[in-house]
């Protein structure tokens, strides 16, 4: 009976967060992964595809970082011959290419894409290139967002960010096994919120001219927290997406990553270039530009693969949203929990005297 009580009283601490056990949360982590392995589609994705800045790319036109009029030829290539829906660069435009900055400028201005940086807290707050607008200003006194905070970031260069008309983070959220589970979705610096490559690609692809935060419903006294956003879709319903404490939210992988594992549709930049793509294969798609190179180091260990491209991972949560496959802990999963372990230690309870 004492035994019984013991455990009981110990998972309800965890539980409650007043005495953890990391092996529980490891456990926890390692179910989560099961699940999304045993339900992950594992079928191409129709609508998004990846153009793969790949070895073969590198070898044909030379090591990156390209010159910038190479950049808008990939650009004018995919808008002009094969008319895709959208365009975001997983990666920084930081240093400048005096000679064809100006030509990569004309081919930004006036097309949906969305550029890419990174946010930083561990460089005593540096700060370089130019932040795009942000998606929520700052705070009321009688509402909170609860996100990742950052105070210092590496940016697109400013001609760039003012010619493109949207841009987006893309840190992720590794968890204390090393593995990338969840992205953020909102991050705070000073005070101002920042969209995520995933959700500014998302609102760009589908002309979503803002978002509605969703907070959540709070007595006298209590302040209410941002629990979701609301997306207003042109020409059709309205998408709400739940998000954690962290503002962030887990992705839904469709399964194993990289060029041959069949999730997403990759394809080589070498071949956009030189027009070796059938147009059909990328008209009307989400593209996004990334790469599988592993000397450009963008892998990320992730529960359904260790060496898994980054830009993939965007390209799962950006599918995610597309197909209504949001992964999101319910608002009453504490209380279900609690009630859970009171259920084990009843059974537990009456259980073990009789043994």
């Amino acid at each position: 009976m004492l035994a019984s009580v013991a455990v009981v009283l110990a998972l309800l601490g965890h539980s409650l967060g007043l005495w953890p056990m990391a092996w529980l949360d490891q456990l926890d982590r390692q179910l989560h992964d099961t699940r999304l392995q045993a339900l992950a589609p594992e079928d191409v994705h129709p609508d998004v595809v990846i153009i793969d800045i790949d070895e073969r790319s590198l070898a044909a036109l030379g090591r990156w970082p390209w010159s910038r009029d190479r950049v808008a030829q990939l650009l004018d290539t995919l808008f002009e011959r094969y008319a895709v829906r959208s365009v975001t660069f997983d990666m920084v435009f930081a240093e400048p290419d005096a000679e064809h900055d100006a030509v990569l400028v004309r081919a930004l201005q006036g097309r949906p894409v969305v550029l890419g940086y990174y946010l930083t807290s561990d460089r005593q707050g540096e700060r370089h290139g130019q932040l795009p607008q942000p998606v929520i200003a700052l705070e009321s006194a009688d509402r909170h967002i609860r996100a990742t905070r950052w105070n210092g970031y590496g940016a697109n260069l400013p001609a760039l960010v003012q010619a493109a008309p949207r841009g987006g983070f893309f840190n992720a959220i590794t968890d204390e096994d090393g593995v990338v589970r969840a992205l953020p979705v909102l991050a705070d610096v000073d005070g101002v919120y920042y969209e995520s490559l995933a959700l500014a690609t998302f609102r760009t692809a589908l002309q979503v001219p803002a978002v509605v935060p969703q907070w959540s419903d709070a007595g006298p006294g209590v302040v209410p927290t941002l629990t979701g956003l609301t997306l207003p879709i042109p020409g059709a319903s309205p998408q709400t997406f739940g998000l954690d404490g962290r503002a962030a939210a887990w992705v839904p992988f469709r399964g194993p990553g990289g060029p041959q594992a069949g999730s997403f549709r990759f394809v080589s930049a070498v071949d956009v270039l030189q027009g070796q793509v059938a147009p059909h294969a990328l008209q009307g798609r989400i593209v996004l530009v990334g790469t599988t190179a592993p000397g450009l180091l963008d892998l990320r260990n992730t529960p359904v693969g260790q060496a898994y491209p980054g830009v993939e991972v965007h390209a799962n949560l950006i599918a995610g949203m597309l197909d209504g496959r949001w992964l999101q802990r319910p608002d009453y999963a504490e209380g279900l929990e609690l009630l859970q372990l009171l259920l084990v230690g009843l059974i537990l309870a009456v259980a073990l005297p009789l043994v």
